[in-house]
């Protein structure tokens, strides 16, 4: 699953995952990634901005997830934030923007969904 409220962003980030063979569910907020969920969408993986509309995040977006399936799922945070709270406790790998594929191909192989 990818989130990005930036619709070019979005299709870009999905774009590339599926170039490398995963499927791919594009949503941009976390009210449509549960809709999927509930939908029986249960993501692998995911792959978020952490600046999300309206004041929202990715990492709420994947705590919501996780319980809704009722397990953590491995997830990647790109960001632009200059400040982020400390998520590799939680186990959430987080990149800077601009991220390019590589980082992004190896951020993907580290959590062995390649």
């Amino acid at each position: 699953m990818a989130i990005d409220d930036d619709p070019d962003v979005l299709c870009a980030i999905a774009a590339m995952l599926e170039s490398w063979g995963y499927m791919v569910t594009p949503v941009p907020s976390t009210e449509e990634a549960i809709a999927c969920v509930r939908r029986g969408d249960v993501p692998d993986a995911i792959v978020s901005d952490y600046r999300l509309r309206d004041g929202d995040t990715g990492l709420v977006a994947i705590q919501e997830i996780s319980r809704e399936i009722g397990k953590s799922v491995p997830t990647v945070i790109i960001t632009g934030a200059e400040v982020t709270p400390d998520l590799t406790a939680s186990g959430v790998l987080v990149v800077k923007k601009p991220v390019s594929p590589r980082q992004l191909r190896t951020l993907m192989t580290a959590m062995d969904y390649f």
